[in-house]
């Protein structure tokens, strides 16, 4: 007996679906000039060398 909680779907359209939700957040996070302006500033520390290496990076954000 199927659970009544539960929809099914074909794949495609899952997927599908998770495309375009993946392309409408970066389109909303490029309209967001707060988020924008903090990703200019890190690129330009990255460029200046002014970053943590990834490993402390990691550690630091209990990632490993």
């Amino acid at each position: 007996m199927a659970n009544q909680n539960t929809v099914k779907m074909p794949l495609r359209i899952v997927q599908r679906f998770i495309e375009i939700e993946h392309e409408l957040e970066d389109w909303l996070l490029s309209q967001d000039k707060r988020f924008l302006k903090k990703m200019n500033r890190a690129r330009k520390d990255d460029l200046r060398g002014k970053f943590i290496p990834w490993d402390k990076a990691k550690k630091k954000l209990c990632l490993e």
